[in-house]
């Protein structure tokens, strides 16, 4: 019965270090990708134009909701 939970037990753990192997080819994956990227605006600009365009989401909606 010690033998089951053994060979359980290591199964688990080689499943969980394939797994963490996986998560840390994909992390730098991600960092060479990210690095390839041109980003031509600041965060702060990228926020302001995000807000700009969700104002003008919520006015339309709201136009939209008093027409109707």
């Amino acid at each position: 019965m010690l033998d089951a939970y053994e060979a359980e037990y290591e199964e688990m753990c080689k499943n969980q270090n394939k797994h963490a192997h996986e998560l840390d080819l994909l992390r730098n994956a991600n960092r060479s990708l990210s690095s390839q990227v041109y980003v031509p605006f600041s965060t702060s600009r990228v926020k302001l134009i995000l807000r700009h365009q969700l104002e003008a989401s919520l006015a339309a909606m709201s136009v939209d909701s008093h027409l109707a």
